[in-house]
């Protein structure tokens, strides 16, 4: 009698921890059928739109025009004011007549700015040029994510990666081609989705 009661509490727990795998499974598999992940190469597909070939010729003028205009407004204005500064120092070895001393403090102390300026000018060039290259970049990423918003919408994808989060990546789930569609843009054969360079001849 009690080695029937101990199965029957065996086969309960049993069936318990049975349909508890089921609900697993089950939890598991809608979970699955919910989440359907796409990746691209972000930087791939901004680099082949149409207006990125524009910016390095953009960002030529802009060094020359702006940068190198700038450049030479400084050392200029250098070379005047540190040039005032010091034949104010020879009349003052002569007696002759100076500059008021509020006038001197203020050429003395934007010559030092100036000097810094010059002195830091590659880190200068550096902030203007990463600046720029944001104020060009930054329409062209915001018109490759609409587009990305766009497709995942339309194709039911519920997450959208850069391919560089993933280790392992079906290429049915690359939707860079979708997404160049969408722009209208043509992609070169390297950037298909599964494509494989050809091997060289051997001979």
């Amino acid at each position: 009698m009690a080695t029937a009661i101990v199965k029957k509490k065996m086969m309960k727990k049993m069936k318990v921890l049975a349909l508890a795998v089921v609900c697993f499974f089950a939890v598991a598999s809608v979970a699955q059928a919910q989440t359907k992940i796409g990746y691209l190469n972000i930087q791939n597909m901004v680099a082949v739109m149409p207006e990125a070939a524009k910016i390095d010729s953009i960002m030529d003028k802009f060094r020359v025009d702006t940068i190198g205009a700038e450049r030479n407004r400084i050392e200029e204005e250098f070379t005047y004011k540190d040039s005032i500064l010091k034949q104010d120092d020879s009349l003052k070895k002569i007696g002759g007549k100076i500059m008021p001393e509020s006038v001197r403090k203020q050429h003395e102390k934007d010559v030092q700015e100036l000097y810094m300026t010059l002195a830091q000018w590659r880190q200068v060039v550096e902030e203007w040029e990463q600046g720029k290259q944001q104020q060009l970049v930054g329409p062209i990423y915001q018109k490759v994510l609409t587009a990305i918003q766009a497709v995942a919408k339309e194709k039911g994808y519920t997450h959208v990666m850069d391919e560089s989060s993933f280790i392992v990546k079906p290429d049915g789930d690359n939707i860079i081609k979708l997404v160049a569609d969408k722009l209208k843009v043509t992609l070169p054969p390297q950037l298909l989705p599964g494509y494989k360079p050809t091997a060289p001849a051997i001979r």
